[in-house]
């Protein structure tokens, strides 16, 4: 530090313990004129605050996507009515389907987007076996 500023710390410094004598010496006189009144704590200095440092930039709130709201669109399955979704994709451009019940799955799936593959639509089904099974519901359609 400049010697200027280490003096002017210093005075600061000293000011602010002359405060702190006077606040006592102000609840010394309350409690000689109350001696059971409660006096309520000092409030937390600034000095003894933890200070949070502040984050690099935070990256801007984006707008939803397309692919975020499709993924978003991915509910749960209802118990006792679906117990599966049925994933229509394009794969090498030859239209297939595929049972799936893992939902975090499908809501990685419906955001890939590649040459090779593509997600059309997502249902919730109730599923017998490969050829037996019903549409409940259409989540997403491309």
């Amino acid at each position: 530090m400049r010697n200027n500023v280490s003096i002017e710390v210093i005075d600061l410094l000293h000011q602010r313990e002359a405060e702190f004598i006077r606040v006592w010496e102000c609840e010394q006189k309350i409690k000689e004129m109350l001696p059971d009144f409660p006096i309520p704590p000092p409030p937390d200095l600034p000095s003894r605050q933890k200070r949070v440092k502040p984050s690099a930039k935070k990256p801007p709130q984006s707008e939803e996507t397309p692919a975020s709201k499709a993924s978003q669109a991915i509910r749960k399955l209802v118990p006792g009515e679906e117990n599966a979704y049925r994933l229509v994709f394009l794969y090498n451009n030859e239209q297939q389907s595929s049972f799936q019940q893992d939902r975090e799955l499908v809501r990685t799936l419906v955001n890939v987007k590649t040459t090779d593959f593509t997600i059309l639509s997502v249902e919730t089904v109730s599923f017998q076996d490969a050829e037996h099974w019903t549409t409940i519901e259409t989540l997403y359609q491309a």
